[in-house]
């Protein structure tokens, strides 16, 4: 959890170097053309989600609250 960040809107999601999913060891494993795409990490739904694990204990997505609360 990040109390930064209020809503999905405000995260910026770092993207990687797309060459590093197009290459295994220096040689090409995809066809001339194909583009990568690397993000860093994705944002997946809550709905999705059956507990968020924290240096607090493990949290139910819609109880994320209790995170803060816990301090």
């Amino acid at each position: 959890p990040n109390s930064k960040h209020q809503t999905i809107a405000s995260v910026k999601i770092e993207e990687r170097n797309p060459q590093e999913v197009l290459e295994f060891m220096g040689k090409r494993t995809t066809m001339e053309g194909v583009k990568g795409y690397y993000p860093a990490f994705d944002i997946t739904p809550p709905s999705l989600c059956s507990g968020v694990i924290t240096d607090r204990g493990i949290f139910a997505p819609f109880a994320l609250k209790r995170y803060y609360q816990a301090s």
